[in-house]
Formats: structure tokens, sequence, C-alpha cells
């Protein structure tokens, strides 16, 4: 990405990617400033946290200079592509393209017959949400990854809130907690999750955790 003004002249210029092929094929500026980039990625490694087969969508967040906030992956075990990622007013996008089989990262959903299905996704500002707010050393989240059950445990009597979403935004879990937590997810299909920790409705912790099957 590259950002030049009226004369031609560099202003600045960025790369993302990892150690297979990347390519974009839709960009926006979202109300915040911040830049959106959707296409796709090919293998894991680098800024490409995970390579679920073949082609994946790949979407990736930066700041209004360029600089990499994060990115998400969102693959089955064969080819999917992002195509469009479109602002809207509250400062997340919208994200679209296809995918062509129901597992990885889309094995909530299904194909509906053919050979691929369209996926609509609205993406709140998670990258800015996970840098922005430090890790809380007095919460723990374990196993990772994990397969039967994960055990969420806060130091002292803290009351909290649990919400975990799939890479796609939806919620598959909500809850409350007092001190810890065992939750099975024994149901729960591999891939990655997101798990926000809240106090007084506020966003104490953000944590990646993985389901392996």
């Amino acid at each position: 990405m590259v950002n030049v003004d009226s004369d031609g002249n560099v202003l600045w210029d960025n790369c993302y990617g990892g150690s297979g092929q990347e390519y974009p094929n839709s960009i926006c500026r979202t109300t915040d400033g911040d830049i959106w980039i959707m296409g796709c990625s090919q293998t894991a490694g680098g800024q490409v946290k995970y390579g679920y087969g073949d082609k994946d969508a790949w979407l990736v967040h930066t700041d209004s200079d360029g600089n990499f906030l994060n990115a998400k992956v969102l693959g089955s075990s064969r080819q999917d592509v992002g195509y469009m990622v479109y602002p809207l007013s509250d400062g997340s996008v919208l994200g679209g393209g296809y995918y062509r089989y129901g597992d990885g990262g889309f094995s909530l959903y299904p194909l509906h017959g053919g050979e691929k299905d369209a996926f609509l996704a609205k993406f709140a500002n998670w990258a800015n949400e996970i840098h922005s707010v430090a890790p809380n050393t007095s919460i723990s989240i374990y196993p990772n990854p994990a397969h039967d059950f994960i055990q969420i445990r806060c130091q002292g009597n803290e009351k909290g809130k649990v919400s975990i979403t799939d890479v796609v935004g939806k919620v598959v879990y909500t809850g409350e907690f007092k001190k810890q937590l065992q939750l099975s997810v024994r149901n729960w299909h591999s891939g990655m999750y997101y798990v926000q920790v809240l106090q007084d409705n506020k966003v104490i912790d953000t944590r990646e955790i993985t389901i392996n099957r």
C-alpha cells in the first residue's frame, strides 16, 4: 500500500503478508481514519496467522499511516476469496467474498449446495481493541489450544462477564463468572476464537484461543 500526494511524491509505503502469495481486492478508510484491505492469503507465516488450505480470505487492518495493526484469516480447506470491504458510520466494516467448504473458519456454516457460498460479515474495530487493552496478568485462560474445556480464572473474588466470538464475529458464548469459570468446548468446531473478559461493562482483556479437534 502506497500513499502519494497530488504531485506523485511517496508519503509512505508499507507491505503486508507472509511467506506465501497475498493480494488485495478491495480497500476502504473508515470514519476513524483507519484503513482496511480485503484480499487473499496463501500460506501461514509473518502477518498471516493461519493457513486453512489453498487460498484464504484475508482482512488487514492498519492505522491512518498504513502501520499494521492486525489481520484476520477467513478460510476453509479449499479456496476462499475476500472481495469486498465497506466502511460503516460507526467505524466498523462489512467484509465479503466466497468460501468453498464448511470447515476451518467456516465450520459453523455448511455449504447450501453448489461449489461455493457467499459470506458477509461485520467486523468491529477489534484490532485497536486487542492492541490497546494491555494483557491483564491477573487473568488466565487455559489450556490453549484447547480440546475439551477452557478455564478462565481471575485472582481475588472479582465478578466479570465473558463473551466469546468465532472468527467471523458470531457470538458463541456469553456468561458471568466469579473468580473462575470452566467452560466445555467439546461441541465447538476447530478454529480460532476471541475471548473478551469484561468488568463493569468494560473490556479488561481480550485473548485468542484455538480449539483443536
